[in-house]
């Protein structure tokens, strides 16, 4: 037989294709894992701004519609207080909504929200103060977070990106 009649490769030469492809991949998977983090983690940030927006402009449309008095009444019945001045609303991921809840859901749309969702209200001045939006996190609660649950008490940059926490406020540059 022809030597140039032979097509393909020979078992070594397989065999040392794959060990180059196995290796590459073995340096670049931590990477991209992190890569994809910090993309979710920035996604989550926008979405925070953007139902942040939304919220302030479906407050403004109770107000001026006459329902912002029905709805500060029930914030402040089913809100959860934060520090004395602010008021805050949580819809869970994949849990049955609850009255604050349903708040959540009456500001940002039924359809819209597929994460953990907080909302915080400054009461005296009737206005949003920020938003906190998590796909990938746990429950969110103040205070110390235990299994399964991602703590809102923490707002740096860092310690948001560690646990993918979206946030967004028009204070301090949110």
């Amino acid at each position: 037989m022809n030597k140039a009649a032979k097509k393909g490769f020979t078992m070594v030469e397989l065999m040392a294709a794959l060990s180059i492809l196995a290796l590459l991949t073995a340096v670049a998977a931590p990477g991209l894992g992190r890569y994809a983090a910090l993309s979710r983690f920035r996604r989550n940030n926008e979405q925070a701004r953007s139902f942040y927006l939304q919220a302030q402009v479906r407050l403004s449309d109770l107000e001026t519609g006459g329902k912002g008095e029905e709805f500060f009444y029930r914030l402040r019945l089913w809100g959860q207080s934060v520090d004395g001045e602010c008021c805050a609303i949580v819809l869970q991921k994949d849990e049955e909504p609850d009255e604050a809840g349903e708040l959540v859901l009456e500001l940002l749309g039924r359809e819209q929200v597929d994460a953990s969702v907080c909302i915080e209200f400054d009461m005296a001045n009737r206005r949003v103060c920020s938003v906190f939006y998590g796909t990938a996190c746990g429950r969110l609660v103040y205070g110390p977070a235990e299994d399964g649950q991602t703590s809102m008490d923490r707002r740096d940059y860092d310690a948001r990106k560690e646990g993918g926490l979206g946030y967004y406020s028009d204070l301090a540059g949110g």
